[in-house]
């Protein structure tokens, strides 16, 4: 199998086969994101996908999901696309999805017509970097777009009967600012409707921007008690039926997850447990954080 550089997938694609059609990321300058920093963005040879698919096929051919690397594979032409889920699925007789990271950006580039036909051809469950409903944050973010770019992308794909996740970032605005988040992102994911929503608290590494921001006292990080409370916030207003909610990324200091509205009250009191165990000298700092910028405790 051809791998470029670090590989990167969201956790709930843990059992996917990773297929590497793209390395690097077109856009790349997300101002708190270090992950393809050394890693050109290229597109990978027809005849590279093809050879991974037969290896793949051989050593896994029961695979029901697969997931295309690297960080936005949906900057691939409609043709490409289809012609590397046709490929998939003549490998794979038991193939039920072939998943990806996907940029705002490059869903604007696509036809309603091509989104139609890419969800004909098994594409569905694309993973957006939308952040925040905010467009001050995403311009701290440097996103590349605003949140009315993000609707009418996800309205896009919506109308071609494709189901989509998003990340929302917690403490995004540092400063102490965490309410106007919270209502902005919950009112968005309303909006759009996604089936999943994957909550992770911002963190860093070396050679991202916000790394240096934060070095230099540009960027002042919420605290644990800012984060939990903007979750809460959050999980209390997302009003989507059935609504996958994943609030564990490594960063977070208190995990919660479930499905929404069904679990909402036991995920507000794992949240609230947080704020009132945690010793206050954890809660009134922003989490610790080791030289790659994970998250310690």
């Amino acid at each position: 199998m051809h791998y470029t550089g670090s590989i990167f997938r969201p956790p709930f694609e843990s059992r996917s086969l990773l297929l590497q059609v793209t390395a690097g990321c077109s856009h790349n300058a997300c101002s708190f994101c270090s992950m393809y920093r050394d890693t050109p963005f290229r597109v990978s040879p027809m005849e590279e996908v093809l050879a991974d698919l037969r290896e793949a096929g051989q050593r896994f051919p029961g695979t029901q999901r697969i997931f295309l690397e690297g960080g936005d594979a949906f900057a691939l032409s409609t043709e490409r696309l289809l012609r590397i889920a046709d490929a998939c699925r003549e490998t794979f007789p038991l193939l039920e999805t072939i998943s990806c990271y996907a940029s705002v950006l490059n869903v604007r580039d696509k036809s309603a017509a091509d989104l139609a036909r890419l969800r004909a051809a098994g594409l569905n469950e694309p993973n957006f970097g939308i952040e925040s409903g905010l467009d001050r944050m995403l311009k701290i973010m440097n996103k590349g777009f605003t949140a009315d770019d993000a609707r009418a992308a996800l309205g896009k794909l919506r109308s071609a009967g494709m189901d989509y996740s998003v990340n929302l970032i917690l403490g995004a605005e540092g400063g102490g600012n965490s309410e106007a988040s919270a209502e902005a992102s919950a009112a968005f994911v309303n909006e759009v409707k996604p089936f999943l929503v994957f909550a992770g608290t911002l963190h860093y590494a070396p050679g991202s921007p916000l790394y240096e921001a934060v070095r230099t006292g540009r960027f002042r990080e919420n605290t644990v008690r800012q984060l939990l409370s903007e979750e809460i916030s959050l999980v209390e207003r997302l009003d989507v039926k059935d609504l996958i909610f994943l609030g564990i990324h490594t960063s977070n200091p208190v995990p919660a997850s479930g499905i929404l509205p069904r679990d909402r009250e036991r995920i507000l009191r794992t949240l609230r447990d947080g704020l009132s165990s945690l010793p206050g000298e954890m809660l009134d700092r922003p989490p610790k954080r080791g030289e790659e910028g994970a998250v310690l405790g």
